[in-house]
């Protein structure tokens, strides 16, 4: 198992992109929300999460990008997921979520 890092928060063309390393799971998806529940909380209008070096996704990690994406819809914001890794690309699919992602 790779734990999951938030490798950087960068801010990119005035937008914050999350970059996710590792493993997303029960235990490490909490640090994800966190971060993104502080930059909807922050009010950008546009946060992207790229999960380019994702090794894993769990369920939760779906949940906790699922919950940024409705929170943050909710207050007039958009959370953008892109550049999945593969195996982040089948579990999204594999969980019926797969039009969350951008287009490959």
């Amino acid at each position: 198992m790779v734990a999951m890092r938030i490798s950087s928060v960068h801010d990119v063309d005035g937008r914050p992109v999350v970059r996710v390393c590792g493993d997303v799971d029960l235990l490490t998806a909490p640090e994800l929300a966190g971060h993104l529940w502080r930059l909807i909380a922050d009010g950008n209008q546009l946060i992207e999460v790229d999960l380019a070096g994702t090794t894993f996704m769990s369920c939760r990690g779906i949940a906790v990008l699922v919950a940024a994406i409705q929170f943050a819809a909710l207050r007039g914001q958009v959370v953008r997921v892109v550049k999945p890794s593969r195996r982040a690309r089948q579990v999204f699919a594999l969980g019926g979520v797969g039009r969350l992602l951008e287009p490959a």
